[in-house]
């Protein structure tokens, strides 16, 4: 088996594509909407709408749940340059144009940002907050840091799934995300450990091919979860914000509100698939599937920080098509980037 074969699956998913299009689309919306006070509860929306992270987190886990890696350290070369490099290209340009337009940026946050490190202050504040400062033009990039730290975890996945018996592997699975959600609770005050559980689980229902399974029964259960976790959630908000168990709730909840798009989907692709896959071929769908990786770090740059273009420009409809236009022309830029040097880097492999 050569090393295109292993890693890339000859029959596209257009339920995942789907769901990573909404994810990006997710991840915009989480960002910006608080701006937009004519809709009717802008200001909580963002908080649903930030499920989108536990949607590509699933997404990534389960894919590479249904392949076998092998030649792992090359793997993991591809990877990085595919997640890191274009949140280090980003982290160049965005840090360059703030030192030149006189805003201070220290000198342990740009190498944090250089070398992809910085989602390590979201893991873990308490142990790495004093290290550096987040820079908040580029408060996107911590799920790079995060998802190339799962990645890390897929040898041991990959040796642990192929021990454990078929008959097993359901028992398995539960026994070992709840091991995983009370370690995580216990550790909660030094680490969050709740996104590499999920891309765990999201590894482990792809050994099994979970998604393909998805019925109206299942479906159902999963949508009545998610009805009960966004109730509980609003009365939880009302009596214990802020506590440790609201906290731990919306953390734990969100995770599942996520993957609950990502089963609707699936259910829907195999009830309609010849409609999923017509629109999910259509060009502006496999367009924004192409570029979601992009718009996802590049979009803070316009809403967050000192290039936020909502706080920097009075009209709403002014500041929305700047922002529209300056996430486009960025994406494909840092896309073009990185894909340039991606030659580089396969025809060097190659020799």
């Amino acid at each position: 088996m050569t090393q295109n074969s292993v890693i890339k699956s000859s029959d596209k998913n257009y339920a995942i594509s789907l769901s990573r299009v909404l994810g990006m689309i997710f991840i915009v919306l989480c960002h910006i909407i608080q701006y937009y006070s004519f809709i009717p509860g802008h200001s909580v929306l963002a908080q649903f709408f930030n499920c989108a992270v536990s949607l590509f987190i699933f997404i990534s886990g389960y894919l590479y749940g249904t392949k076998t890696i092998s030649g792992f350290k090359k793997w993991l070369v591809k990877r990085w340059f595919v997640v890191s490099m274009p949140a280090i290209i980003l982290s160049v340009g965005v840090i360059a144009v703030l030192l030149f337009a006189g805003e201070t940026v220290s000198l342990n946050s740009a190498i944090a940002y250089l070398l992809d490190a910085e989602g390590i202050l979201f893991i873990s504040g308490n142990v790495f907050g004093n290290l550096f400062e987040a820079i908040p033009s580029l408060d996107t990039l911590w799920f790079t840091t995060v998802i190339m730290l799962c990645y890390l975890m897929i040898p041991l996945l990959q040796k642990v799934t192929k021990k454990i018996n078929t008959d097993f592997f359901s028992a398995f699975i539960v026994l070992s995300v709840a091991a995983g959600f009370v370690i995580s609770l216990f550790l909660d005050k030094y680490i969050s450990l709740e996104y590499f559980v999920l891309f765990a689980l999201g590894y482990y229902l792809g050994k099994i091919k979970w998604l393909d399974s998805i019925n109206l029964r299942i479906f159902l259960i999963c949508t009545v979860i998610f009805v009960v976790l966004l109730l509980s959630r609003v009365i939880l908000h009302h009596y214990f914000d802020d506590s440790f168990i609201y906290l731990q709730f919306v953390a734990w909840s969100h995770q599942f509100i996520g993957v609950w798009f990502v089963i609707a989907f699936s259910f829907v692709s195999r009830k309609y698939y010849s409609l999923v896959r017509t629109i999910s071929e259509t060009s502006v769908v496999r367009l924004m599937d192409k570029y979601s990786y992009y718009v996802y770090i590049s979009h803070g740059v316009f809403c967050m920080g000192a290039f936020n273009v909502y706080e920097n420009i009075g009209s709403l409809v002014l500041a929305t098509a700047v922002f529209a236009v300056g996430t486009i022309a960025l994406s494909f830029v840092l896309k073009t980037i990185t894909d340039f040097f991606g030659k580089l880097l396969i025809n060097k492999m190659k020799k």
